[in-house]
């Protein structure tokens, strides 16, 4: 009587003739925070449509795994599906209940808890990993210092490391350090700096850093045979809550700034490449261009580079801005300031780089300009015995220097220069090329056109870059200054 009681329940419990049954349940029903758990639901039925899941209990799904299931057992067939979510929760949450069609039917799971807890350190672990700052409270703007140290007892027959990077929200990262590596004779050792910047003021999470490990291990088949395997070792740092204050200043650190031309003197027309840097350790990345004021000239400035590194004192970045002016006459190149708060000195600072003088030479000027030239008259002395001599080798090279005239005149007249002018075309051509850029420039910002065409001028002539533009583009351009 026993056993047809049992038999009958199988079959209204698995037929799915009848009804459809769903189960969920958590993979592991505590979960060490950082590390990963699954749901699994199981689904009874022939027909399942699966509802659009993307969080479970409010935290991002991080796979999806299915598998199907028959089984006859004493005659009774049950078939199904089933779902793995994987998702990594970080705090206590809990799972609403899900609904899926099954044959036509609406099933609904039941509400899960998630239970969290933190994870436990232990010296005699032969791995461990840890976070660290230098402090735990900064100002915003401020270089954040983040190391993460990996240790490893030695020996361990490891075959695979697996690593996941700390991170948390509202945090910049400007750089990182290369993996260093190095060891004693008990203990090995990997580390990396990374280097952040807070984007606002309150509490900030750092979630943990996770190394998974795979060693060596040795497996006995069903036929009692050993065989190589890998055994995984999952691992959890610390995590680090920092407070962020208000600044006095938009910029946090310690710079340095500085100017330079590649020339101080120039010709009436002449571009003068100009140099700004700062550099230091600070929230370069806030750094706008600058501008130049000036009441006579033109500005050309290009946009800014920032170069950021890890180095043994912490962080540099340099900050590279490009300045092309083209004068009329003398100036002086006024300095550049920086304004900013050192946490260490506590006190605001603020720098400038010194202002240059830019001395102007007119071109009439200067083609006037005459060389000067060393004549040696020989004395009567050396003149006496030789004067008919030289006199010989004057007419001489007076006679070759004018038949060569001669014959150089005539094999340009008949040969395919004259008639293709290709020297005086790329002289006039390099001349026209500089006047239409100073006629632009002025214009260069009141229309995008202008400021095209000027880009492209001023790369060809004072940066010697292959551009193509032709010559009625150039002619529009210049249309629209009138």
């Amino acid at each position: 009587m026993k056993h047809l009681i049992k038999s009958i329940f199988l079959a209204l419990l698995f037929s799915q003739n009848i009804f459809a049954t769903i189960i969920a349940k958590l993979d592991r029903p505590v979960t060490i925070r950082g590390t990963e758990n699954s749901l699994v639901i199981t689904i009874y039925g022939d027909d399942i449509e699966t509802p659009n899941i993307s969080k479970i209990g409010g935290f991002k799904i991080l796979g999806v795994s299915t598998e199907n299931f028959y089984n006859n057992i004493n005659g009774v067939i049950t078939q199904g599906q089933k779902f793995h979510y994987s998702f990594m929760p970080d705090k206590n949450s809990t799972i609403e209940p899900l609904t899926f069609k099954v044959d036509g039917v609406y099933e609904t799971t039941d509400e899960i808890l998630i239970l969290v807890v933190k994870p436990s350190f232990n010296s005699e672990d032969p791995f461990t990993v840890q976070i660290s700052t230098d402090k735990n409270e900064y100002l915003i703007g401020e270089t954040i210092k983040l190391k993460v140290k990996y240790k490893e007892k030695l020996p361990q027959d490891v075959v695979d490391r697996r690593y996941t990077e700390p991170s948390g929200d509202n945090l910049w990262l400007k750089a990182k350090s290369k993996v260093r590596e190095s060891q004693n004779g008990t203990d090995y050792f990997i580390e990396i700096t990374y280097l952040f910047t807070a984007q606002k003021v309150g509490k900030i999470d750092i979630s943990s850093a996770k190394m998974k490990i795979g060693t060596r291990a040795k497996r006995r088949d069903s036929w009692g045979m050993f065989f190589e395997s890998t055994k995984w070792h999952s691992i959890i740092s610390n995590s680090i809550k920092l407070n962020i204050l208000n600044s006095p200043t938009k910029f946090v650190g310690d710079f340095d700034i500085s100017s330079t031309v590649d020339k101080n003197r120039v010709i009436s027309g002449e571009a003068v490449n100009l140099f700004l840097t700062i550099s230091g350790d600070g929230n370069l990345e806030d750094l706008e261009s600058f501008g130049i004021n000036m009441q006579s000239g033109v500005v050309y400035d290009e946009k800014p580079t920032l170069e950021n590194s890890v180095t043994s004192d912490g962080y540099s970045g340099l900050f590279t801005q490009k300045f092309a002016i083209i004068l009329d006459e003398n100036i002086t190149i006024p300095s550049f300031e920086i304004k900013y708060y050192d946490p260490n000195l506590k006190k605001i600072i603020v720098k400038k780089s010194k202002p240059i003088q830019i001395i102007v030479d007119n071109i009439d000027q200067k083609s006037v300009q005459t060389e000067k030239l060393n004549v040696i008259k020989s004395s009567d002395e050396v003149l006496g015995s030789n004067s008919q001599f030289q006199t010989f080798n004057i007419y001489l090279v007076s006679g070759v220097s004018f038949l060569g005239g001669v014959l150089f005149t005539l094999l340009f007249i008949y040969s395919p220069f004259k008639r293709f002018k290709i020297w005086k075309r790329l002289r006039d051509l390099a001349n026209r090329d500089r006047e239409s850029l100073k006629k632009l420039l002025p214009y260069m910002y009141k229309d995008k056109m202008i400021l095209d065409i000027a880009e492209k001028l001023e790369k060809r002539v004072y940066k010697n870059v292959k551009v193509k533009i032709s010559r009625n583009e150039i002619k529009e351009a210049l249309k629209k200054l009138n």
